[in-house]
């Protein structure tokens, strides 16, 4: 129900545009292979300034935690898109066909 990410935008690109090229690609991508239709996500999306390192981690330990609150794996590492695990990246990539990721 929804997704946390850690990025910083290149210089001169605007961060909402980001988020609706995700959010664009992602529910395209739903859409097809649910063969359902509609919206997926909420219209607006929010953002926070990473002050410093300390900062960093725990942002990232929140997000690696959340699918465990969440109750959906034991623990960060068995969640398959978590940065937790290592083998997260391998599969996005292999799901990502960059050409239609365009901002």
């Amino acid at each position: 129900n929804h997704v946390h990410v850690v990025l910083t935008p290149r210089e001169g690109i605007v961060l909402a545009r980001i988020v609706q090229s995700m959010k664009g690609v992602s529910a395209k991508r739903i859409n097809a292979i649910s063969g359902e239709q509609g919206q997926r996500w909420q219209a607006d999306y929010f953002d926070r300034a990473v002050r410093d390192e300390e900062h960093f981690a725990r942002l990232v330990r929140y997000i690696e935690w959340n699918p465990v609150k969440a109750g959906l794996c034991a623990d960060p590492s068995s969640w398959a898109w978590s940065s937790a695990n290592g083998d997260a990246w391998l599969r996005l990539r292999a799901l990502t066909d960059s050409s239609r990721c365009t901002l």
